[in-house]
């Protein structure tokens, strides 16, 4: 996933899923923080403006502390 967004600028990326909407939400949050270099503040407050449920706590903690594994 990582590797594809990467490659937006070559070939465009849209990622949606209804059902999955937090999920993929978590996942661009990671690629905000390893890939472009945001901080978690910045990113949650993101994932929060497009709908991610705050509740979600594992979601969160996956991309707050699974953006630094590689």
């Amino acid at each position: 996933f990582l590797e594809i967004l990467t490659k937006a600028e070559e070939e465009p990326v849209y990622a949606h899923c209804q059902h999955g909407a937090d999920r993929t939400g978590a996942m661009i949050g990671i690629y905000r923080m390893r890939v472009e270099g945001w901080d978690f503040e910045k990113t949650w407050k993101e994932m929060c403006k497009f709908g991610f449920k705050t509740y979600l706590t594992e979601l969160k903690n996956a991309v707050r502390y699974g953006a630094y594994r590689k």
